[in-house]
């Protein structure tokens, strides 16, 4: 069953996750990320970023508690959340003798909602080339090419691991407007991020995680 109105996109509910070596990550944890919502979460390496966003992936299980995404348990419903989820990561790699468009060519068939015409316009805000081969770019500028087909799929949602650390202060910038426009069409993003001027972007709410929880942020 899909989310209806008043659901949460991402919920976790009670959740504590431990690695199999004993470790701690996640202690009672709940989190609600709502429709329209930009929300960042900020910690330091080893915090428990990525760990989060396998678990909302479905990649881990939780040891106890509950994760939902779109009102569905996401070990068990990972093909049906990919279709309305889009995952950009620092760790994700291209074929390095495809070319810009082609890449974008295969994200448009993967979401029906693709926007193709707003890709062109994030093609030339982000500065980059259709016939560009990715061996030919930078680190941020494969990053961007990301970013792009995040914000052109149309999906509901848009997570984010990691991605800020590659891109120049002007791109980040960017990035956290055009996020911020479309959260106020209505879709939503949850951001992991460890630099602390990230939460300058123009989101809903910054939260830290730190001590096995998610707390509110409060700069120092």
């Amino acid at each position: 069953m899909g989310a209806n109105s008043n659901s949460p996109l991402v919920e976790l509910k009670n959740l504590d996750y431990t690695f199999p070596d004993g470790e701690v990550i996640f202690k009672n944890v709940s989190l609600k990320v709502g429709a329209g919502e930009f929300v960042i979460l900020l910690g330091k390496n080893g915090s428990g970023k990525s760990t989060l966003i396998n678990l909302v992936l479905g990649v881990y299980n939780p040891l106890n508690g509950h994760v939902n995404v779109f009102d569905m348990a996401p070990t068990h419903n990972r093909s049906k959340i990919f279709k309305k989820m889009f995952f950009s990561s620092h760790d994700f790699d291209f074929d390095e003798n495809s070319r810009v468009g082609f890449i974008l060519d295969n994200y448009q068939i993967l979401y029906p909602d693709y926007d193709i015409e707003k890709e062109k316009s994030l093609l030339a805000d982000f500065e980059l080339d259709r016939d560009k081969c990715i061996h030919e770019l930078s680190t941020g500028m494969k990053v961007r090419v990301q970013i792009i087909a995040a914000i052109a799929s149309g999906t509901p949602l848009i997570l984010i691991d990691e991605i800020t650390a590659v891109l120049d202060r002007k791109a980040r910038k960017l990035l956290g407007e055009l996020l911020s426009k479309e959260c106020a069409s209505g879709r939503s993003v949850v951001m992991a991020t460890n630099i602390p001027e990230d939460t300058t972007l123009n989101s809903n709410r910054v939260l830290t995680i730190r001590s096995h929880g998610i707390v509110d942020y409060e700069a120092a």
